[in-house]
């Protein structure tokens, strides 16, 4: 029986080795079929504000949304993007949207929080995956062409984050479920602490070109700027630079 379970787990493993030689490993990322033709003749990306919503977990595991966290939140996840970009080689241009055309900005935003939605549901690994919106990529807000001639850019970047802060008083009852569930012979694995985020790259016609989304549990807290800049940092990893 031993022997059999090393055998199995030798071929695992050969299996994995060739999946990676292969590059047969799903890739995180997700482009649009003429991403390289269309990212080339953008020069003049600009970064939409961020959106950030963070909950604070109750002891009793209710999730409230605390607003002066979202507001340090956001700027810390700009300051991070922003950083990122330039490093790789991005000229970007972080927009401030006037009151005139915050309408056009909040359906836009709207438009994509349901597009999100769906490429999340449908080119990631779930029950609900099409194989055949990974193989072809193509997802759209609508033209935003005139958007972008107001705004002065000529590409959007959309990034939206949550995350979620365990209260001191929730940890207190977690570490006492893991206690009793020790003591009873039990292993209790608690839940929570998931950090999540999106970014998107959007060209004129409206398309998402480039997208890619990160999820991290107890592994962020987007109140800190390190945490912020390590989370954007992999959810930018793939995307190529402007010079290559």
């Amino acid at each position: 029986m031993m022997r059999s379970t090393r055998h199995i787990v030798r071929i695992a493993g050969f299996v994995l080795v060739c999946l990676l030689a292969a590059g047969c490993v799903p890739k995180a990322y997700r482009e649009h079929p003429d991403f390289m033709e269309r990212a080339r003749v953008i020069s003049a990306p600009g970064v939409l504000p961020v959106d950030v919503t963070i909950y604070e977990i109750s002891a009793g595991g209710v999730s409230e949304v605390r607003k002066e966290w979202c507001d340090l939140g956001a700027m810390n996840v700009a300051k991070a993007l922003n950083a990122q970009l330039e490093n790789k080689a991005y000229d970007v241009k972080p927009i401030v949207v006037p009151p005139e055309l915050e309408p056009e900005v909040a359906e836009l935003t709207a438009l994509y929080y349901a597009v999100d939605a769906s490429i999340r549901m449908h080119t990631y690994p779930t029950p609900a995956t099409f194989q055949d919106k990974v193989d072809r990529f193509e997802y759209s807000v609508g033209p935003v062409a005139g958007l972008m001639e107001k705004l002065d850019v000529d590409a959007f970047v959309l990034v939206t984050c949550t995350d979620e802060v365990t209260s001191a008083g929730r940890k207190a009852v977690m570490i006492t479920a893991v206690i009793a569930g020790a003591l009873a012979g039990v292993q209790v694995v608690p839940a929570g602490a998931m950090t999540h985020g999106s970014v998107a790259v959007i060209d004129p016609t409206g398309d998402i070109i480039w997208y890619n989304q990160h999820t991290g549990q107890w592994a962020y807290d987007l109140r800190n700027y390190d945490s912020a800049h390590a989370m954007v940092e992999q959810m930018l990893k793939d995307l190529p630079g402007a010079s290559e």
